[in-house]
């Protein structure tokens, strides 16, 4: 099943409903910022015309874009995200930022 961009919105939002231990191994749901920084991804990636992921899912402490397991981008409840492109079985980080505390 082939997403759309309106899709990866709805799913993004509903993520910040999500309890504390959602998978049943504690992990924290992702922040509401969290999942607003994923949304203004989102937002440019879809503004370029860059394909929708495959897969938008929340993971420990964040959120993941997945595109048929060649590379992800993921956002995390402290402000990081991370990019990163697989080569056969090498992960490769190609980029990293961490959002300026307030």
């Amino acid at each position: 099943m082939n997403m759309t961009w309106a899709e990866v919105f709805t799913r993004l939002k509903s993520y910040t409903k999500l309890q504390p231990n959602w998978d049943s191994y504690g992990a924290e749901p992702p922040t509401f910022e969290t999942s607003e920084m994923a949304e203004r991804w989102a937002g440019l990636l879809e503004l370029c015309g860059a394909a929708v992921p495959d897969n938008v899912a929340p993971i420990g402490n964040g959120i993941e874009f997945e595109w048929n397991e060649s590379h992800n981008i993921d956002f995390f409840n402290d402000g990081s995200v991370v990019v990163e492109s697989y080569a056969g079985t090498a992960i490769a980080i190609v980029g990293r930022r961490s959002l300026p505390k307030e």
